[in-house]
């Protein structure tokens, strides 16, 4: 069951919420990924201009940027349209 804060029409129509079903099945996903892959950092900054995190190991970026790269490609799912609630807010960390 998902609480779901009210939200007037305009906001609605502006930028409406995450469904909840879809917020759901991307974070479960998106948890098995990550607990299936290690992230050693690497020595050097990411690659990704204005980006200051380091590199994982054997890549030229940050792990969010390697993430982003694996979405781009449709290795991984890109996260669903919306913006996501409280309390839920934790998944976009």
């Amino acid at each position: 069951m998902f609480q779901v804060p009210e939200i007037s029409r305009e906001e609605w129509l502006a930028a409406a919420y995450i469904q909840p079903a879809a917020c759901l099945t991307y974070s479960a996903m998106m948890e098995d990924y990550l607990a299936k892959n290690t992230f050693e950092p690497g020595d050097k900054s990411c690659k990704v201009a204005g980006c200051q995190q380091a590199t994982i190991r054997f890549s030229g970026v940050c792990k969010a940027h390697h993430i982003e790269q694996l979405q781009h490609f449709g290795i991984l799912s890109k996260p669903p349209p919306g913006r996501l609630f409280t309390p839920y807010d934790f998944l976009a960390s």
